[in-house]
């Protein structure tokens, strides 16, 4: 009977060390994931806003709170939606309206291809440098808070916490505090 009530109890420790796991660990600790933790519409109407295309291709889907990105996918919000990522390092991402990004595929890396992102960066002390590009350049960052407007024409960074490097098409690089 004591061997038994054991080997239950083991039984739920390893259940509990997998059911417990975070929804945000990579599968592979050198690509980064996110999660859908929020999202927020504005208007009466509550449902869609927020859409994903997968990394295998296909079509855009309509996604809810919970939602996996895996890397190389794309999130895109519409004029009336915000979304709230979880990214595996502990980063916090809020996706503006009418924005698109994509989760690129190795360690800490988004790209922004339009909109504008409010990014509350993890600091990792042996951590690689978290990377958000944006049309016109890129930005480095270590445990930073950032906001990052990008189209076509220009973007621009404005910093609530800590420091920035950013990198131009051009190539010259420029600290931000």
């Amino acid at each position: 009977r004591t061997f038994a009530l054991l080997a239950l109890a083991a039984t739920l420790v390893i259940a509990g060390l997998f059911i417990g796991r975070s929804a945000l660990e990579p599968g592979d600790p050198g690509q980064t994931t996110a999660r859908i933790a929020q999202i927020v519409r504005g208007g009466s109407v509550q449902t869609g806003g927020v859409e994903i295309w997968p990394p295998d291709g296909g079509r855009w889907e309509r996604v809810a709170v919970g939602a996996r990105l895996e890397p190389g996918s794309r999130l895109r919000t519409d004029e009336r939606t915000r979304v709230r990522l979880e990214l595996s390092d502990g980063t916090v991402v809020i996706v503006n309206r009418r924005t698109e990004l994509t989760l690129e595929r190795g360690v800490r890396r988004i790209a922004v291809s339009a909109g504008e992102v409010l990014a509350d960066v993890a600091h990792l002390e042996a951590g690689p440098v978290a990377r958000i590009a944006a049309p016109t350049g890129t930005v480095d960052v270590l445990g930073t808070k950032l906001l990052l407007s990008a189209s076509a024409e220009g973007s621009s960074v404005r910093v609530a916490r800590g420091a920035v490097r950013i990198r131009g098409k051009e190539g010259a690089d420029v600290e931000v505090k």
